[in-house]
């Protein structure tokens, strides 16, 4: 009976809130798919839930639920040290011998955070994972509004890429890290977007509680926060340079080298912040976690590389599939048998396509006014698309990594098919005329 009034108590509370939420946003630029687009992102956290659960019947989603139903009863016995743990990882014992990722800091403290919708929900799964799958919705529909009112002729573009393209919405939903990081990425960056646009300064609040947001995301998923910084503080110091310091634009000439210089440097600095990435382990880390993904994954399931190893041709031989595998891979062609992966190959069949479509037109972005924020995501997307692919060759785990970097090159291609709409409209007006 309590299970029951405590699950129809938190779709109250969850009921309410999203009634004013939908009243606050009245005036955004995509107020009218708010509701469409917060149902889709509910049922795709419950979706990946059944799947893991009824599916898969493992993963770290499991861990993650067990910790924090442990922390939860911690609550409830220990309130001070609850505080704790909550804020600072210390757990005391026996409390600790139980937990799956108390060694684990990175892993810990997304248990941390699921700890207090789990003291909410009483340790309710499909709650849980819809509580998630709101956090991840509130940051990319925070940055999707941003994109439509900065953008108002791509607002489509916007909704499609962060907001309605499936394995996008999938995969940042439920009880998952990527629900976590990509609310507090995207969020982050509809605050700074504004300053890169030139349009206007962020606010002082909005900047604080987006720098405090990007410390859960370097803590969880460092590689992309590390490369997030790299292409932000570079953008940044181009464009102040562009606006206080020269006081007019750079010449075209000097925009790619500046940017590049800038950006290297920067991604150099933060690599030495973490062991990992740093530029004489980075490569051996790879490597390492390259092999392992091979030896535990099926043959059907791994993405295949010509003799990947430490050797600079090795590298240089790999790198261009590595690119096109982190894009659209798994391709209808990776697959030897109809399962779960069809669906991702047919949109990754679409997207390709699509690229291919929208690739004639990159040089125009050379002139626009936004060729600085085009350069960004370029060089964000590439670096995490190349890495990325390369260390998780895993078909599955791929797809679910790249996340972080999956809507914005969605994004970019839709950009280079703008009129598209507007084709589709003129081919079925054409058919229906038959």
């Amino acid at each position: 009976m309590l299970f029951w009034l405590i699950g129809i108590a938190n779709l109250a509370l969850l009921s309410v809130g999203i009634y004013y939420w939908k009243g606050a946003i009245k005036s955004r630029p995509l107020a009218t798919v708010f509701l469409p687009s917060l149902a889709l992102k509910c049922f795709a956290g419950l979706l990946l839930g059944a799947v893991y659960r009824y599916h898969y019947g493992h993963g770290d989603m499991f861990s993650y639920f067990s910790d924090a139903g442990i922390l939860s009863d911690f609550f409830f016995e220990d309130f001070p040290g609850f505080t704790k743990a909550l804020f600072f990882g210390k757990v005391p014992e026996p409390w600790s011998q139980h937990l799956y990722y108390h060694h684990h800091p990175r892993a810990f403290l997304m248990s941390r955070i699921l700890s207090i919708f789990s003291i909410l929900t009483a340790s309710n799964f499909w709650l849980m994972g819809i509580y998630c799958s709101l956090i991840g919705f509130a940051g990319m529909w925070a940055l999707a509004n941003r994109l439509a009112f900065l953008f108002p002729d791509a607002r489509w573009v916007a909704a499609v890429s962060f907001l309605f393209f499936p394995s996008v919405v999938f995969w940042s939903s439920g009880i998952s890290k990527e629900s976590i990081v990509m609310g507090c990425m995207c969020y982050s960056l509809s605050v700074f977007l504004p300053y890169y646009s030139g349009r206007h300064r962020p606010r002082w609040f909005s900047v604080i509680v987006a720098l405090l947001l990007l410390v859960p995301l370097w803590y969880i998923k460092y590689y992309y926060a590390g490369v997030l910084l790299a292409v932000l503080f570079s953008g940044g110091i181009v464009i102040a340079m562009e606006q206080v310091v020269l006081k007019r634009g750079i010449p075209l000439v000097w925009r790619l080298p500046l940017w590049t210089c800038l950006f290297a440097g920067l991604l150099l600095t933060v690599s030495q912040s973490r062991n990992n990435l740093r530029m004489e382990n980075i490569g051996q880390v790879i490597i390492k976690n390259h092999r392992i993904f091979i030896e535990k994954s099926d043959k059907e399931d791994i993405a295949s590389y010509t003799a990947f190893d430490a050797s600079p041709e090795s590298w240089a031989l790999n790198i261009p599939r590595a690119l096109f595998n982190g894009l659209f891979a798994p391709a209808l062609w990776n697959l030897s048998q109809w399962d779960l992966k069809l669906p991702l190959a047919l949109e990754n069949l679409v997207l390709l396509l699509l690229g291919i479509r929208a690739l004639p037109k990159a040089p125009k972005c050379i002139k626009s006014p936004y060729w600085t924020l085009f350069c960004m995501g370029i060089g964000y997307i590439l670096l995490l698309a190349i890495l990325l692919a390369l260390s998780t060759p895993n078909y599955g785990t791929l797809v679910r990594y790249r996340i972080g970097y999956a809507p914005f090159f969605i994004y970019l291609v839709l950009l280079g098919n703008l009129r598209l709409p507007v084709s589709v409209r003129k081919i079925c007006k054409k058919l229906r005329s038959r």
